[in-house]
């Protein structure tokens, strides 16, 4: 059986070259011309929206000199190919633009408000990972009985129901009813108050941990887990979908038959022989999750008051401040763009017969 990680690692060693760095630059120019449409399509659709910012951000009371100062100043008043052009050096040179309404450099608010949508989509995958799995494991299994039947059901519940609908009736449930859960935000007041956390990461749960500041751990745990279940419940039907229907093609082999009448242990056969061939469709669905996740992260931090970049996205579009919403927009189809990538590694990782790094001589 070979390994490739330790045959790559050897060869790194050995100072053998590898077209690994070949493959990667390869995706990373794909990823500028995505990134690359990804503008176009974004700044034409602010462009063709019946709406003029400028209007908005001076008010109904604004006299045509203060308008027209907005629209100079914003860089509206140019034609629209030169706006975009300006855009794009600006981009080139780590300026996303500036924020109408809070004032701020767009890369200074995402900076503000990414580590709480990134610790939100990190709990959501989690859920996803280790109730999807071991769920559609269970169901393939379990084929055709009353709890295969209760998994898919589930599962096309996730696929149908709409993250927001979920999250109020979530809120209704554990919040107005049962009072076990807080209805907003990432913290209460009495612990920011008496309990602050000092700000490392930006991540709540690990701030708390690295200071030690246990009540605020909780207080963090309790906060996000409403908004990460509501989150991940698709997700966790998508895994759970995907790992039944590949572990019930794996199940079917011959080498299955023949480890069960070794007489192997079941856990050892499904966990580790069956779940192994399965993972390369796994793994797309996992890593498509976690890009799904940042995405229905714009629903849930609306509803759940999330101060995230999903909150920071929906406010700038309510008030046309259509820089942000640029901004929020390409880091999204950044972070698609490094799952793909990521993923394909994983794929020559996981299995041998995927060949993606060759030597050359």
């Amino acid at each position: 059986m070979k390994y490739p990680l330790f045959e790559y690692f050897l060869l790194f060693i050995q100072g053998e070259r590898m077209n690994v760095l070949a493959y990667i630059r390869r995706r990373l120019f794909f990823l500028i011309l995505v990134l690359f449409g990804l503008s176009i399509i974004t700044f034409t659709l602010t462009k063709i929206v019946p709406v003029d910012p400028t209007v908005i951000w001076s008010g109904d009371r604004a006299s045509k000199e203060v308008i027209q100062k907005i629209r100079i100043d914003f860089g509206l008043d140019k034609s629209v190919p030169m706006q975009y052009y300006l855009y794009v050096s600006n981009l080139l040179k780590g300026n996303m633009g500036k924020s109408f309404t809070t004032k701020h450099f767009v890369i200074d608010d995402v900076k503000q408000f990414f580590p709480a949508t990134l610790e939100l989509v990190i709990f959501a995958w989690l859920f996803a990972l280790f109730i999807g799995i071991p769920v559609g494991i269970y169901s393939a299994v379990k084929s055709n009985t009353q709890i295969d039947h209760i998994g898919r059901f589930f599962s096309l519940s996730g696929v149908s129901l709409p993250l927001f609908w979920l999250g109020l009736l979530l809120q209704i449930l554990f919040f107005k009813k049962l009072g076990w859960f807080p209805l907003q935000g990432r913290i209460g007041t009495t612990t920011a108050i008496f309990h602050p956390l000092q700000s490392i990461t930006g991540l709540y749960i690990l701030d708390s941990l690295f200071t030690c500041n246990w009540i605020a751990l909780k207080d963090a745990l309790w906060h996000i887990s409403l908004p990460a279940i509501t989150l991940a419940f698709s997700a966790i039907a998508l895994v759970t979908r995907m790992t039944r229907s590949c572990m019930l093609e794996i199940l079917s082999k011959e080498y299955i038959t023949m480890e069960k009448a070794y007489g192997l242990p079941d856990r050892k056969i499904y966990f580790v022989y069956a779940l192994k061939n399965a993972l390369v469709p796994i793994i797309t669905i996992v890593a498509l999750a976690i890009g799904n996740n940042f995405l229905g992260a714009i629903l849930v931090e609306t509803v759940f008051d999330w101060p995230g970049l999903g909150r920071y996205a929906v406010r700038s579009i309510l008030a046309a401040d259509f820089a942000p919403v640029m901004g929020v927009t390409l880091i999204i189809g950044t972070i698609y763009v490094f799952l793909n990538l990521l993923v394909d590694i994983l794929y020559a990782l996981i299995d041998p017969r995927i060949t993606l790094f060759k030597k050359t001589k």
